[in-house]
């Protein structure tokens, strides 16, 4: 078996043991790994294994509830299926992308950020303009007045909370943290499931 062949493998079973992880765990943080694989095969080029890891991003975007983010990696994925010559493998692919675009968006509802809690306010507040890092959120937050060890923990379960009540909402870049903006209506409304 060759390198190629064997990476190929490897690649491969990396997106199954992922998809088996997320299914089992919703949390479970699967997104770097399955980008990793769509990157070496971008870059390999290995075709097969590009459609396959967009189908798995589509997937686990759609599983977690990040319509829109599933949605751009199923029209990437319809894109590489036109570039393709049809058969099989081609097909199934284009099926799961197909599918994952006729999903009905969920009901959607707008909630006022006045409305949210005062610490969740203040936090989408600084977060509207600009990505922070996570001690630039505690300054936004709680100020310059709490121990920074009592602060770190509040802002974690402040992140947890405001995860678990809008998924999605707040997304984790590096060592910055952001809004979604396709999920911000203006600056006074939050898009929410």
């Amino acid at each position: 078996m060759s390198t190629s062949a064997s990476l190929e493998t490897s690649l491969f079973d990396l997106i199954q043991n992922c998809t088996l992880r997320y299914r089992q765990n919703p949390s479970a943080a699967v997104i770097a790994e399955l980008l990793y694989c769509y990157r070496k095969a971008c870059l390999l080029p290995l075709p097969r294994l590009q459609g396959h890891s967009l189908a798995a991003l589509a997937e686990y975007h759609s599983w977690i509830g990040a319509m829109s983010l599933a949605r751009e990696h199923a029209r990437a994925g319809l894109s590489w299926c036109d570039q393709q010559q049809e058969g099989t493998d081609t097909q199934r692919l284009r099926f799961r992308f197909e599918t994952i675009l006729a999903k009905p968006d969920p009901g959607v509802t707008f909630l006022e950020v006045e409305a949210l809690p005062e610490l969740e306010r203040r936090l989408i507040r600084g977060l509207i303009d600009k990505s922070l890092t996570k001690f630039e959120m505690i300054e936004c937050i709680y100020g310059a007045d709490i121990p920074l060890d009592r602060a770190e923990n509040r802002l974690k379960n402040l992140l947890n909370r405001l995860q678990r009540k809008f998924p999605g909402l707040i997304r984790r870049n590096r060592d910055r943290y952001e809004v979604d903006r396709s999920r911000l209506l203006g600056e006074e409304r939050v898009k929410t499931k």
